[in-house]
């Protein structure tokens, strides 16, 4: 990946050394401090997640979830926010639901 204007035809005069070794600088911090924040914010969801394990079985296949469901979003990937994961897991049961209904009814 290049930075800066590289080509002479483009209207803009190369960047300085000191310039392009700048801009790197910024776009490195912000892919860490990006990724940092997203580390942060993942691990307080995964905090609020805690308040679910206060609810019953039935509550909790009220909203489509289950305790093997809470369990993968609290110990999941820390960059990977619960709530995705949780999300993608009810999506996942349901779709073999509906795919095991076609199959009994054809059957």
């Amino acid at each position: 990946m290049t930075i800066g204007c590289q080509d002479t035809q483009c209207g803009a005069r190369p960047l300085s050394p000191g310039r392009r070794f700048l801009q790197a600088t910024v776009l490195l911090a912000d892919t860490v401090f990006g990724t940092s924040r997203q580390f942060v914010l993942n691990w307080y969801r995964r905090r609020e997640l805690r308040y679910l394990y206060t609810f019953s079985n039935r509550e909790l296949a009220d909203i489509g979830i289950d305790r093997q469901d809470l369990n993968a979003a609290y110990y999941g990937p820390a960059l990977q926010s619960p709530g995705e994961i949780l999300s993608n897991r009810a999506d996942e049961r349901r779709r073999a639901e509906r795919l095991s209904a076609k199959g009994r009814r054809r059957g």
